[in-house]
C-alpha cells in the first residue's frame, strides 16, 4: 500500500507530512480526525495519513511536550531554564505557558513534518529507483 499504488511519491510524502504534522500537533485527542479531514481536503492518501498521526505514542509524549515549551520560549525569546512549578502543577502555571507552549508545539509539529515528509520522499524515490532498475534488468 504505502511503497506501491497509483499516487505519485510527491502526494504519499505529503501524507506522510500531513500525518505527522498533526500527530505532533496539540490537539490531543483530535489529531487522527483533523489529519483525515485535512487528506479528504488535500485529496491525499487518508490511510497514510491515519498511520503517521500516531507518531505521538504514549511513552514519547512528556519529550514532545517538554521539546515544545523549550522550543517555543526560545522563539518567543523566554527564559525556559525554570521548568519547576514552584507551587505545584496550577491552572494559573498552565495558564501562563500556554501560549509559550502552543508556539513551540506547532513549531515541532512543522519540523517533524518536514523532516519525515522529506525523509519519506527520498526513501520512495529510491525504491522506485531500485524497482525500475530490478524491473528493466528482467
Amino acid at each position: 500500500m504505502f511503497l506501491e499504488g497509483t499516487e505519485s511519491i510527491q502526494k504519499k510524502s505529503l501524507a506522510v507530512a500531513v500525518g505527522v504534522f498533526f500527530g505532533f500537533s496539540p490537539f490531543w485527542g483530535y489529531q487522527l480526525g483533523l489529519g483525515l479531514v485535512a487528506a479528504y481536503i488535500f485529496k491525499i492518501n487518508k490511510p497514510i495519513v491515519a498511520l503517521f498521526t500516531h507518531v505521538s505514542i504514549a511513552p514519547l509524549i512528556p519529550f514532545i511536550i517538554y521539546g515544545s515549551f523549550r522550543l517555543g520560549g526560545f522563539i518567543l525569546g523566554i527564559e525556559t531554564n525554570n521548568f519547576v512549578f514552584q507551587s505545584g502543577l496550577t491552572f494559573d502555571a498552565v495558564k501562563n505557558n500556554l501560549l509559550q507552549y502552543f508556539v513551540g508545539s506547532f513549531a515541532v509539529a512543522a519540523i517533524m513534518a518536514f523532516l519525515f515528509g522529506f525523509g519519506s520522499y527520498l526513501l520512495l524515490d529510491f525504491y522506485n529507483k531500485k524497482r525500475n532498475l530490478t524491473s528493466s534488468d528482467a
